[in-house]
């Protein structure tokens, strides 16, 4: 799924008035068992409260709204679509072993682009460490091939338009803060344990 085409999907959901559901998360509450019970559940209620505020606009927009509320309904609608979105990615990639075999095309995309896999992954987590709330993605240009670890600050600043994001991260502080502090770098590395390389490199198809 590429961000430019969300945006046509964005555009598209508004006017048909889709309602969506959210997606059940709790199997990573077994799966996952170095992240804290009660912090998964609290992100997956922040997770809901983002599909509510979708559906609510969907609603509002399909009423009979003046210029200014129009306006205002289409510049919160971004935000809380990427923030639906992002989250589901990101809970998409997770629960898994957190190994990448060598054979797999992503893999030697990633070595031969950084050198080694360590590096790759050095990389994400210095990009990870940058301050700030937001998201770290691995993206893939299909018609560069190439691959880009970027920070996305907040939901909608610093998307790459025309990339498919692979590995999703989420940094905000309601992700890691009430069991890992400040320290992002166990974060990040507990997450790692626990990514689906198999989710993350179907995205490449």
């Amino acid at each position: 799924m590429k961000f430019i085409f969300s945006f046509i999907v964005i555009c598209t959901v508004a006017l048909s008035g889709v309602e969506y559901e959210p997606k059940d998360y709790t199997y990573l509450i077994e799966k996952m068992p170095k992240i804290d019970k009660k912090l998964q559940k609290i992100h997956f209620k922040l997770y809901q409260g983002y599909v509510a505020n979708v559906n609510k606009l969907n609603q509002l927009l399909e009423s009979d709204l003046d210029s200014f509320a129009f306006q205002a309904v289409k510049r919160r609608y971004g935000w809380e679509y990427d923030g639906m979105m992002l989250h589901q990615l990101y809970f998409d990639n997770l629960g898994g072993n957190g190994r990448l075999g060598k054979n797999r095309i992503l893999y030697k995309k990633i070595v031969k682009q950084f050198g080694s896999f360590a590096k790759w992954k050095d990389d994400v987590i210095r990009t990870a460490l940058v301050r700030g709330i937001g998201w770290v993605i691995l993206y893939w240009d299909s018609e560069t091939d190439e691959l880009t670890n970027a920070w996305i600050q907040e939901h909608a600043l610093g998307l790459l338009a025309t990339n498919t994001p692979l590995l999703v991260i989420d940094l905000w502080e309601h992700a890691y803060l009430c069991q890992f502090g400040l320290n992002r770098k166990q974060y990040m590395d507990t997450v790692f344990s626990y990514i689906d390389w198999n989710v993350v490199s179907k995205r490449m198809q």
